[in-house]
């Protein structure tokens, strides 16, 4: 394209733009006058911020005559326009030799095209004639730097915005950015947010360490903070404040006085601590001691003094959702089995699992079954080591035991433990003589109970109460966030500071499960009992916590209330489990994982790898076609005793009349109305049980959207529900650990632990019969045969409805040791932890 220029009245209205065009020419030559451009003395420099955010950018080309200035859409190269064409001109014009290409570059350089603002043809101007251009990113600038002086930070910040987006990472729009930081700063801080103004700085310190006045403005702004903090004896917030200046600044001298002042805090309470000690006093100068250490880091002997006086009474913090156990559900939750675990011990109790569970007791010294198992003889402990816990117990609380679970007037009346034992014989004090009727397959798994005692003694007479079990442990103290327990038989006196170890757990309630985490990352806690599957892996690979799997998973199961009427039909127990998509709530809901890496559909209510799961059993699959047919056969099953009485009242009345009566003939005659027979009959509204765990609860409401999909309707009611009754569930979402199944099998039907066989009563026959053979097994082998066939029979009519086993993880402290590879319990060897300072 050849370019065409306007000659007037001089040379020097060279500088006049005309259109590129030449059928133009002749009219723009009148149209265009040097008189018509504003100048840049009379432009408003900078532009106001509304005429900067227009959608179209402009420049201003500011001419050589009268400093004229034309406004055009965006030139390039951008930023520094003018001077980058100048350079290129100057490089080009330099060259003693130039390719046609360069040639044709220096022609293009010595024009300057361009477009109106708000035109739409091109104009072209000799670039001789340009003094500079003025890009709107540096009309931004200015602005910028005036809305920044007037505290418009948000406007200024707009401002930038539109700056990067032309031009990122521009090395003149990083000053006014820090600038700007700076001065939100100030406004937060003096809006009583000094926080947000921190932050803000120390934005500004990551990105330019010498900016001017920094150290002294973060400095002004945290000594108010750590003044304040200290004072209100918030320690941990002001070691936070401190140790986030020292990271920036690690001689600032505003750190000099409170570090001063915490050092001495922390000393003078160490002196309390150790005048508690030495008064006896070992509990209370270990909470002292720990605080001393929140206050400020000790060294030395100060901080051997400190870890001395922990490690006389250690304490274990435990992190959990609940302690209260007013809870209607009729099974044991959480809280309830960690409880019992820690104020009662049993007798035998579960050490290890690998097919079948093995057992320990830390009551006996051995045990001897004479008479081919029909009689044992057990010899107790008459000492025991430093550390357990536990008080010693006689051949006599043994035996009151035994006498209370035989007694059919008693509570705790055990009626499978009286049909196994006939009577007991104190030999001595510490020997005790049981005499069986017939022969326990496991024995160990059947002694599994709960010790009683009148008392407990503690050492040298110092605590003497009334408890209803032996326990390791003793409740303390109970508020709404916390509960703590102490040692039932404290350590002596007197041993090496590594030689102790938990003498007292806090259970810490938190709100939320982020609290809990939190509290484990601060150090608040030291074990978070249950992890969730998705947590499992980020807090292991945080290094966060060491992570234990438990040695059973947990199984979930579907349990049908045996006396409830509603749920006695096959044909619905079973449409029910076809309905369930158990992989598709495993993997969103329980596991939250598309690989099930920590869990699996189930067969049974024991774990997969038990010795007591059948091979030839599959988990339930998922068949929503299926249980359609079958909730209708199950409707239809309700509507027999109408069309009953339909037959039945149309034989009467053929006697009544005299006529013959051919049921065959009637039937065909009146097949319509034996089928219109009870169709206002329907499936009655279940009610479903679970725990109140939000993800069981999630889980729940999932299976009964599937229901519904086939026309069962449910109603769910959560653990903590007051308006539940024993009675009135249909349907319990449970969750089980099974250590035994030959034993344990009776109480997940049941849903209890009673034992009652009147409650089998809404159970056929054969399997009231397996259960009573299960427990007069005359061999192992037998009584695995026995629970292969019962899972295929519970299986075939659904009286159980496996769901899917997930494996269970434990979080421990880094200060935490002692505990076993893998937990059989949450409090699994707990008289063995030890809590390091």
């Amino acid at each position: 394209m050849r370019w065409s220029f306007i000659f007037c009245y001089s040379i020097l209205l060279v500088t006049v733009a005309v259109p590129v065009s030449r059928s133009a020419l002749a009219q723009d030559v009148d149209a265009v006058h040097r008189d018509e451009l504003p100048t840049l003395e009379t432009m408003s420099r900078p532009p106001t911020f509304d005429e900067l955010v227009i959608k179209v950018p402009f420049d201003w080309i500011v001419l050589n005559l009268n400093n004229s200035v034309l406004t055009v859409e965006s030139l390039a190269p951008r930023p520094d326009t003018f001077q980058k064409r100048t350079e290129e001109r100057a490089a080009l014009n330099a060259l003693s030799r130039r390719s046609p290409e360069e040639s044709r570059r220096l022609e293009e350089l010595k024009v300057l095209e361009f477009t109106l603002l708000g035109g739409s043809r091109e104009y072209a101007i000799k670039f001789e004639a340009v003094q500079q251009i003025i890009g709107i990113e540096e009309l931004m600038l200015e602005r910028i730097d005036l809305l920044i002086e007037e505290g418009e930070t948000a406007k200024a910040y707009d401002l930038l915005q539109r700056v990067e987006n032309l031009l990122p990472d521009w090395e003149k729009a990083v000053p006014r950015f820090h600038r700007l930081l700076f001065k939100e700063a100030e406004v937060h801080r003096q809006a009583g947010r000094p926080v947000a103004a921190l932050a803000l700085l120390e934005q500004i310190l990551d990105r330019d360490s010498d900016y001017p006045n920094l150290s002294e403005s973060i400095g002004q702004l945290m000594d108010p903070m750590i003044s304040q903090a200290v004072s209100d004896a918030d320690y941990r917030r002001a070691r936070w404040l401190i140790r986030r200046l020292s990271s920036r600044y690690p001689e600032h001298p505003v750190l000099d006085a409170p570090r001063q002042t915490l050092s001495e805090l922390a000393v003078a309470k160490l002196g309390a601590a150790t005048s508690h000690s030495k008064n006896g006093n070992d509990r209370l100068a270990s909470q002292t001691a720990r605080v001393a250490g929140l206050i400020w880091p000790l060294t030395g002997r100060n901080n051997n003094s400190r870890e001395e006086l922990m490690a006389r009474h250690q304490v274990l913090r435990v992190g959990v959702s609940s302690i209260s156990d007013d809870s209607p559900f009729p099974l044991p939750v959480p809280v309830r089995r960690r409880h019992r675990e820690l104020v009662s011990v049993r007798l035998f109790e579960a050490d290890a699992f690998n097919e079948v569970t093995h057992y320990r007791s830390s009551f006996i010294k051995e045990w001897d079954p004479q008479d081919l198992g029909r009689r044992l003889t057990v010899s107790l402990r008459s000492s025991q080591p430093y550390w357990q816990p536990q008080a010693l117990i006689t051949a006599s609380d043994v035996a009151t035991t035994l006498g209370e679970r035989l007694s059919q007037s008693h509570s705790l009346f055990d009626p499978r433990l009286s049909s196994f034992i006939s009577g007991y014989t104190v030999r001595s004090p510490t020997t005790i003589e049981i005499q069986f009727s017939r022969v326990p397959l496991n024995l160990a798994a059947l002694l599994r109970f709960p010790i009683r005692s009148g008392s407990t003694d503690h050492p040298n007479d110092r605590v003497k109460e009334p408890t209803e079990f032996v326990g390791r442990f003793r409740p303390d103290s109970h508020s709404q966030t916390e509960r703590s327990y102490l040692r039932s038989v404290p350590e002596p006196n007197g041993l090496k500071p590594g030689q102790y170890h938990v003498a007292e757990i806090v259970e810490q309630v938190y709100s939320s499960r982020h609290e809990e985490i939190q509290a484990l990352r601060r150090g608040d806690i030291e074990v978070l009992p249950s992890l969730q599957p998705w947590e499992v892996d980020p807090v292991r690979d945080s290094g966060l916590a060491v992570v234990r799997q438990m040695a059973l998973p947990a199984n979930h199961v579907l349990v049908f209330n045996p006396v409830s009427q509603k749920v006695v039909s096959v044909q619905l127990r079973r449409a029910l489990s076809f309905a369930v998509p158990r992989e598709i709530i495993l993997k969103r809901i329980i596991l939250q994982n598309t690989g099930m890496k920590l869990g699996r559909p189930c067969s049974a209510t024991w774990p997969q790898h038990s010795y007591a799961n059948s091979p030839l059993v599959d988990p339930p699959r998922f068949d929503l076609r299926l249980a359609l047919m079958l909730k209708f056969a199950a409707q239809e099953q309700l509507r027999i005793p109408a069309k009953q009485r339909l037959v039945a009242q149309a034989k009467a009345d053929a006697k009544a009349s005299g006529e013959e009566w051919i049921e065959s003939a009637w039937r065909v005659n009146n097949a319509d109305r034996i089928q219109a027979a009870g169709e206002d009959i329907k499936l009655p509204r279940l009610t479903m049980l679970c725990e109140s765990e939000p993800v069981i609860q999630r889980a729940a409401e999932k299976m009964i959207e599937f229901w519904g999909r086939i026309g069962i309707q449910m109603q769910l009611i959560t653990a903590d529900g007051s308006e539940m009754a024993l009675p009135d569930w249909d349907i319990m979402y449970r969750r089980v650990s099974v250590e035994e199944p030959l034993l344990d099998l009776w109480s997940v039907l049941l849903t209890d632990n009673s034992l009652d066989v009147n409650l089998l009563r809404g159970y056929p026959d054969w399997l009231r019969q397996d259960l009573t053979r299960l427990d007069y097994a005359g061999s192992f082998r037998v009584a695995r045969d026995s629970l292969f066939r019962m899972q295929r029979n519970i299986a075939a009519q659904a009286f159980l409805v496996p769901l899917w086993e997930v494996d269970q993880f434990i979080a421990f402290g880094r200060n935490v040791t002692g505990y076993r590879e893998q937990p059989m319990s949450v409090y699994d060897n707990v008289q063995r932890w030890v809590v390091k300072p």
